[in-house]
């Protein structure tokens, strides 16, 4: 668990210089979130990484929350209960070791999200991190 806390406070660290000295207009710690949980799911795949995969799932729960609260209002209930039903069982797969089904999951996640924007009703949807931090 060590690990994944010095990564997320290193990282969220760094982006926040890299916001702070670029245009980007991202949020450090949403992003140095979802980077450990990225780097430790590939890591304890792959048995690089001896951590719990319960930790990771706990990451990955806390960015499917954040996603759904900022983005909500813009897709609708029905995404964000598209989003629940498929995000809930994703992270509980992690959880359980089974990485394969869990990108599975992932993966129609993404791709409904993507779709969901694409046929989105509103035009301009612009990623806002100031409303976030």
């Amino acid at each position: 668990m060590i690990y994944l806390l010095i990564s997320i406070f290193i990282l969220t660290v760094v982006l926040y210089f890299v916001r702070k000295t670029s245009d980007l207009n991202i949020c450090p710690i949403c992003i140095a979130t979802v980077f450990t949980w990225i780097w430790a799911f590939i890591a304890v795949a792959f048995k690089l990484l001896d951590t719990s995969p319960v930790l990771i799932s706990l990451l990955m729960a806390i960015s499917l929350g954040a996603t759904i609260q900022k983005y909500g209002s813009k897709l609708g209930l029905f995404w964000k209960t598209i989003c629940v039903l498929v995000g809930f069982p994703a992270v509980y797969l992690v959880s359980q070791g089974d990485f394969l089904k869990a990108v599975l999951f992932g993966l129609a996640l993404v791709v409904f999200t993507i779709l969901s924007f694409v046929f989105s009703k509103e035009k301009n949807i612009n990623d806002k991190f100031e409303e976030c931090c």
